[in-house]
């Protein structure tokens, strides 16, 4: 399931088996197989011994990623001189809609295969951070992926990484971004999650406990009581545009030269993906138990993997309130023009230093996101949000 097109989303499409050419339907209400260009991975050519991959895509953003110099273009490889996989699209995923796999029988296979599989996965299409952006709730495991729609700039797990510690990381907007589209997409998504949550909190169901537990409560937009995380970070970390290092503000990843890429590619001539780090987050951690049914959880880019849900919408939606108000409580900076010129700023309370140590108002609001955008994407959206849904939150 590729949340968006960009490079960094779809690079690794090539490390799975070849897509396959034949047409199929895979989520309710979604179309069949089309090619995302002219001339698809030659391997499809060649007789299969494994099944091929099948690749979901958001049906709303068919035009955004086809044909193919429709992809090279929006995925930003051409900004770092790279060429985006080719492949086909197996599933046009439509919106709200259930992905039901279809499956052709294996032509190694020596036992009969089903031919429908439904999945746990429903498919929301929010476009924002790019026009073809999709989010995928997991019903079995109670979470949520929005991919690089928001994120935690920065989270324990991401000190774990076998290749070193994750930087933090702004939520990005690009030239391609509808910040427009990305508000009413994370009001979608605040309604769903909202919706989920009642739900779950109507029974008694077997789960493994949380490793974090939520702690406290925050009344939401429907007024019932919510919890919430009331632990707050003892540091805080910004986006990187200086080599100076400090107790109070940490950088994440250097600037870089603008046909630089912030991730490694591996070439034809590199070995195989098994020696690739991956990290596996344990979205069930601890042993089993019988309690109430937890929250919806929160999984994107680039490390967030547990948050709750509802408690991150809130935020990243005050965050931003803020930013469309211009009104000095967060503070922000430009920085380095964007590959194509685009003059870019960042927002993140880490900007200045903390000087009234970790008690201060500021840590109740807004510390765990910042963002990073082209100043017009910022201010076409505070053209068309309507001023009263931001006015005021």
């Amino acid at each position: 399931m590729t949340t968006h097109c960009h490079y960094d989303h779809i690079m690794g499409i090539s490390k799975f088996p070849p897509t396959a050419r034949t047409d199929t339907t895979g989520a309710s209400g979604a179309s069949g197989a089309a090619p995302c260009g002219p001339n698809s991975n030659s391997l499809t050519q060649s007789p299969r011994s494994t099944p091929p991959t099948t690749v979901l895509t958001s049906a709303l953003g068919k035009p955004f990623v086809t044909p193919y110099s429709n992809l090279q273009k929006h995925s930003l490889a051409d900004t770092l001189g790279l060429s985006a996989p080719k492949y086909d699209v197996g599933i046009w995923a439509e919106d709200y809609s259930q992905v039901v796999y279809h499956h052709d029988h294996h032509e190694t296979s020596t036992t009969p295969n089903p031919t429908r599989i439904a999945t746990p996965y429903t498919i929301l299409h929010t476009p924002g951070h790019t026009p073809d952006s999709l989010s995928w709730y997991d019903a079995e495991h109670r979470v949520i992926c929005v991919g690089d729609s928001f994120y935690l700039k920065h989270v324990d797990a991401a000190h774990k990484a076998p290749w070193g510690d994750e930087p933090p990381m702004p939520t990005m907007f690009n030239l391609e971004s509808d910040l427009a589209d990305w508000w009413r997409s994370l009001h979608k998504v605040l309604d769903f999650v909202v919706r989920k949550n009642r739900e779950l909190a109507d029974g008694v169901v077997e789960t493994r406990k949380s490793a974090s537990p939520s702690e406290g409560s925050v009344v939401g937009d429907d007024g019932a009581g919510q919890t919430s995380h009331s632990r707050q970070p003892s540091s805080f970390s910004i986006w990187p545009f200086s080599t100076n290092r400090s107790a109070s503000l940490q950088t994440g990843f250097e600037p870089r030269k603008a046909t630089e890429s912030h991730l490694t590619f591996r070439s034809s001539t590199t070995p195989s993906a098994t020696s690739d780090p991956w990290l596996l987050v344990d979205l069930n951690p601890n042993q089993s138990h019988t309690e109430t049914a937890p929250r919806v959880r929160l999984a994107g880019a680039h490390s967030t993997s547990r948050a709750d849900a509802l408690d991150a919408i809130l935020e990243i939606r005050a965050f931003v309130a803020a930013i469309l108000r211009d009104d000095g409580t967060i503070p922000k900076r430009r920085v380095e023009d964007g590959n194509r010129g685009e003059e870019m700023w960042l927002w993140d309370h880490a900007l200045v230093a903390d000087k009234a140590g970790p008690d201060t108002a500021l840590l109740k609001s807004g510390r765990r996101f910042s963002v990073l955008s082209p100043l017009v994407v910022v201010q076409e959206g505070r053209r068309r949000i309507p001023r009263a849904e931001w006015f005021d939150v």
